[in-house]
């Protein structure tokens, strides 16, 4: 069994965190403490945790958003392992079911910090005018 790659990119303030999954032959042991905190998620790993090797390899950032970025490494990884080796009708029941549980599990949260910008204490707050 070949390889599956997939890749999740998620921005802080200056912090990238990348997250990569590679599905192959099983394996049972931890090399960070972070990842015990995926076992909180149920849904994350239905019953392939016995035949499928998750490798993960995260940098940057803390550790709160490193764990959101493997969390979503490990779901769209799933979601592409199924559409890849089983059918697409499988795939799609198991992206409706991360979508019910927790949207953020497939779908990336792209705000951001807007810059401050010159004639006000913020982004978009601006110094009162005064007539008199």
């Amino acid at each position: 069994m070949d390889n599956l790659c997939c890749l999740c990119w998620t921005f802080t303030a200056a912090a990238v965190h990348v997250a990569v999954l590679l599905l192959s032959r099983p394996r049972t042991r931890h090399r960070r403490p972070i990842a015990d905190l995926l076992n909180l998620d149920p849904p994350t790993l239905p019953h392939l945790h016995r035949t499928v090797d998750i490798r993960l390899r995260v940098s940057g950032g803390g550790q709160t958003s490193q764990v959101y970025a493997i969390r979503q490494a490990i779901a769209k990884a799933l979601v592409a392992y199924y559409a890849k080796y089983y059918d697409a009708a499988s795939a799609l029941e198991l992206r409706q079911l991360f979508v019910a549980y927790d949207r953020t599990l497939l779908i990336a949260d792209t705000r951001r910090s807007e810059p401050k910008k010159f004639g006000g204490h913020g982004a978009r707050a601006r110094r009162q005018k005064s007539y008199r």
